[in-house]
């Protein structure tokens, strides 16, 4: 369910601010500490937010250089990329040797497993995306190769990426319902997945035409997922190719077409357990409409993913239905 907090440094005395503002950044995002330019005058606004498994927060403040050390990564909880949109001001990061430059609708990749610094000089605004990292990975494919890559956000796939991404955090606070929150969560993923397929840091012509292929596979088996008979080959007769063309376009991910086809399949029937709106769909129904030859398979299948028989989960899901939108996330919470 998405939720939205906002925190402030304007009510809290100012030899406390900086003290409070890192506790939050690293409760709201991950282990990092801001060191402002001017810390008598420092001033700092946060709104932070789940979108499905993504986080999402956007900062602003003063000029400060935000540094994320190994003291910090070793404090990480989990494996994220962080997706940082510059939404106002300019900004440098630097990260592995390099650096790179961001002015306001850019966006570039970083490596929460890694160190680096973001460095602003005035006043400044981004929205990060943390974004677990074999999720990204299963987007776009072997990520780390986009890291401090400068989408440029003035023209093209960085545009459109840009204001929809910015749009959706603008807008995600009015959901309230888990269904609409996971379309969501996998149409962020989408955009993203779209921006880096139209962009390769290496300049390299076929890459680049393997990650549209591979993007224009993945649509063809969302719109197929009820046919029993989507597999691999039937990708590849769909499109023309070999069997052999179609599994190499996903090798420099980590997971497989077919391991695609049925994850999809399972993240699909768990959208419809969970709206009201199907509540009169039988599980067997549900099954043959996912492309699952038997309630059974579909049962198994649905309990390995997430822990729980699909039975179980639509009860649990119903009864949790009336709860509220979330709750306020206080600083001193931990979060990676």
């Amino acid at each position: 369910m998405a939720w939205v907090t906002t925190l402030s440094t304007d009510r809290v005395a100012c030899d406390r601010r900086i003290d409070f503002w890192n506790a939050a950044a690293c409760s709201a995002l991950i282990a990092q500490c801001a060191d402002p330019v001017d810390r008598t005058r420092f001033s700092g606004r946060m709104r932070c937010g789940d979108i499905g498994d993504i986080r999402v927060v956007e900062l602003g403040s003063e000029a400060a250089t935000i540094w994320h050390s190994r003291e910090h990564v070793a404090r990480a909880s989990g494996e994220h990329y962080l997706l940082r949109i510059q939404r106002l001001g300019e900004s440098v990061t630097m990260q592995d040797g390099r650096d790179v430059l961001l002015r306001a609708g850019d966006f570039t990749l970083s490596d929460a497993l890694k160190p680096y610094s973001l460095r602003f000089s005035g006043r400044a605004t981004f929205l990060t995306l943390r974004i677990d990292r074999a999720l990204l990975a299963r987007h776009i494919g072997e990520p780390e190769r986009m890291v401090l890559v400068r989408v440029p956000g003035d023209s093209g796939p960085g545009l459109l990426a840009s204001r929809l991404l910015c749009g959706i955090a603008d807008t995600f606070d009015s959901v309230v319902d888990p269904v609409t929150t996971l379309r969501l969560s996998s149409a962020v993923m989408d955009i993203i997945a779209t921006a880096y397929a139209g962009f390769c840091s290496d300049g390299d012509g076929r890459e680049r035409r393997a990650r549209v292929l591979r993007s224009r596979i993945l649509n063809y088996v969302d719109t197929h997922l009820d046919d029993t008979r989507l597999s691999p080959t039937r990708v590849a007769e769909a499109f023309g190719l070999s069997r052999r063309h179609v599994h190499s376009l996903f090798e420099s991910t980590d997971e497989t077409l077919g391991g695609t086809i049925w994850r999809r399949r399972l993240e699909s029937a768990r959208l419809v357990l969970l709206d009201p709106g199907h509540a009169g769909s039988s599980l067997t129904r549900i099954a043959e409409e996912h492309g699952f030859k038997t309630l059974s398979h579909f049962s198994r299948s649905f309990h390995q993913a997430y822990g729980t028989p699909p039975r179980e989960f639509r009860e649990r899901a119903r009864a949790a239905a009336p709860r509220s939108r979330g709750q306020a996330l206080a600083p001193s919470e931990t979060n990676g």
